[in-house]
């Protein structure tokens, strides 16, 4: 339970997560099913979900499905109709755009830049008083002239 909590914790802060669903949970071909409303979170807005969809010989393929909140637009690269990917140089790079693209997609949806900014301005409130607190007269000056 503890590591769940940690783990938890860590998933929370995550603006874009890959789930790697191993083994066929619901058999016959029948994949569990994912509510990542499960994950208690603000800033989680998008989530790949990549499970093995059969082996050959030597060479595995992954089919990938991706969940979006509402407000994240579409992004490129996309996905290719079946969405399955050999386990190659190919698609790690193919994840890894992905995955940039859908967090800068992210950061415009509605939702999240009403949160960034929270953020931002808490962070700037707590140098402010840390300025204060520690004399630090000319760091506080530039952070104060700036407005």
């Amino acid at each position: 339970r503890q590591y769940q909590r940690r783990v938890r914790g860590h998933i929370g802060n995550d603006v874009v997560i890959i789930i790697f669903r191993d083994g066929d949970e619901g058999g016959s071909g029948n994949r569990a099913f994912f509510d990542p409303l499960t994950i208690k979170s603000q800033f989680n807005h998008v989530w790949i979900l990549v499970s093995v969809e059969r082996k050959e010989k030597n060479e595995v393929f992954y089919r990938v499905n991706i969940l979006n909140k509402f407000g994240v637009k579409p992004n490129r690269p996309h996905l290719p109709n079946p969405p399955v990917f050999a386990k190659d140089e190919y698609f790690r790079q193919w994840l890894l755009t992905k995955m940039i693209n859908s967090e800068r997609a992210a950061m415009y949806a509605p939702d999240f830049r009403a949160k960034k900014s929270t953020v931002r301005r808490a962070a700037l409130k707590e140098i402010v008083a840390f300025a204060k607190s520690t004399g630090k007269k000319s760091l506080l000056k530039k952070i104060t002239d700036k407005k």
